[in-house]
């Protein structure tokens, strides 16, 4: 076994968009599946997470455990410090791109699961957990999945003190009201970047992620609803940044969405468990 650690949704050239870290442990053979429970792959990922000398652009916030399951399908299961997460973007493509050794520094893309997503009334609950209201909100899966909301653009907003990137949160507060992790969103339309993103998940170990692959699959869904476009970059608005990239190709029975984003294996080792 080894263990990667892949940076992902940096951004070549731009330094200050450093991504989001996973570490990748890999079996290498079949054979090598992981024979362990789950409470037994979170207390690994603990360990890992916990180890404060561990190499790597960002240090990780996910472990993510990734072997071949018959002859095509890889099987990765995430974990944070807290929990099994139910969906993770970064860490599916850090895993994707680790297994297969795949060149670094690439674009590398991975088909995610379309949620179904809904209108909904603003909640009351956000005039205290946020300086500025939303202007519509909406929410995707089971009462613990998401809720989004959105903000004026940038295009009606009155200076950058609008700007998703300055919006104050109560993060903490967060849980007391749902067990929906919340994402926040901006069009922005410049040119380069469609739409900001933020993520919150109190609840679910994380107080601020910074670059989220399940939130911008969502996204890229509630987006598509509201402009009729088919492809997106987000630049999400967390203290290191992140740049991703989704395409949905709409069809007869079923659409497909793909997230995308600059994969760098950042170091590789033996791992013995």
């Amino acid at each position: 076994m080894r263990i990667d650690y892949a940076t992902v949704f940096c951004a070549q050239g731009q330094p200050e968009v450093r991504g989001n870290t996973a570490a990748v442990i890999v079996a290498e053979h079949e054979a090598e599946a992981f024979p362990y429970s789950d409470e037994q792959k979170l207390a690994i990922s603990q360990q890992v997470l916990g180890d404060t000398t561990a190499p790597g652009f960002n240090h990780p916030t996910v472990v993510c455990f990734v072997y071949l399951k018959g002859k095509n399908e890889l099987s990765v299961e995430c974990f944070n410090r807290k929990q099994k997460i139910k969906r993770c973007g970064h860490g599916s493509l850090a895993a994707h791109a680790a297994y297969r050794q795949a060149e670094s520094n690439c674009m590398h893309w991975l088909e995610m699961p379309i949620i179904a997503i809904e209108n909904v009334e603003i909640p009351d609950w956000t005039s205290e957990l946020f300086d500025r209201a939303p202007i519509f909100a909406a929410q995707a899966g089971d009462a613990n999945d998401y809720l989004i909301l959105e903000w004026a653009s940038n295009e009606n907003a009155a200076s950058e003190d609008m700007s998703l990137k300055n919006l104050q949160v109560d993060i903490e507060a967060i849980s007391h009201h749902s067990q929906r992790a919340v994402i926040a969103t901006q069009w922005a339309d410049d040119g380069e970047i469609d739409f900001y993103q933020r993520y919150f998940a109190p609840q679910h170990g994380v107080n601020e992620d910074s670059a989220t692959g399940s939130a911008h699959a969502v996204l890229a869904r509630y987006w598509q609803q509201k402009k009729r476009q088919h492809q997106f970059v987000a630049h999400q608005c967390s203290s290191t940044g992140g740049i991703l990239h989704s395409k949905i190709q709409t069809g007869e029975q079923a659409d497909k969405l793909w997230i995308g984003g600059q994969v760098r294996i950042q170091h590789s080792a033996a791992f013995h468990l």
